[in-house]
């Protein structure tokens, strides 16, 4: 199952792979492949940094980073 699904969306339309949001947020790609996984749980910090990133209204955060990631 995929995770995020209107996050990984939002990356695709602006053509932002996985890797290069990881480089915008000074972590490593493994790292955002274990929050888009689940594995580990986002951090608020992170949650306002990928939406400042994707310019993402801070109001839409439910909508991006809705509560089990479906």
């Amino acid at each position: 199952m995929k995770y995020y699904k209107k996050l990984r969306a939002k990356m695709h339309e602006l053509e932002i792979p996985q890797w290069k949001l990881a480089e915008a947020l000074y972590l490593t790609p493994c790292a955002v492949s274990l929050y888009f996984t689940r594995k580990i749980e986002w951090r608020i910090s992170t949650i306002y940094a990928v939406c400042d990133c994707l310019g993402i209204p801070y109001t839409e955060i439910s909508e991006y980073f809705p509560k089990g990631g479906v």
